[in-house]
């Protein structure tokens, strides 16, 4: 299909090659429901949905993902991730550098000291 203006309407392949992706990928994004609209065999409206494609491709690569927090579970469980890796490692430090009792010999420590004064 030959086009004249970004306000003729197309095939979904026609767009799915603009944007670079398979039909399939095209299908995708429109069951996702980021705002591209179908009349039947009138075709998809290009600068519209162009639009709406991009402006998904760029949200999701802001990582702002609209519809599947996915991508923010993702990232907030890499978070989760690095600051419990970065507070193994304090602690790790903190016990080499003898800030920290292990709780069998503070169990020593307090049961003595409670319990007949030694």
């Amino acid at each position: 299909m030959k086009i004249k203006t970004l306000d003729d309407r197309v095939s979904a392949s026609t767009i799915a090659a603009l944007l670079g992706i398979s039909v399939q990928a095209f299908s995708d994004l429109i069951n996702k429901g980021i705002g591209i609209e179908h009349q039947g065999r009138a075709g998809y409206p290009l600068r519209p949905t162009l639009q709406a494609a991009f402006g998904y491709y760029r949200r999701l690569a802001a990582n702002r993902d609209p519809h599947g927090s996915k991508s923010e579970v993702l990232s907030s469980a890499r978070a989760r991730a690095t600051l419990a890796v970065a507070q193994e490692r304090e602690l790790r430090f903190g016990i080499l550098r003898g800030e920290y009792v292990s709780a069998r010999m503070w169990s020593a420590v307090t049961s003595c000291r409670f319990a007949n004064g030694c």
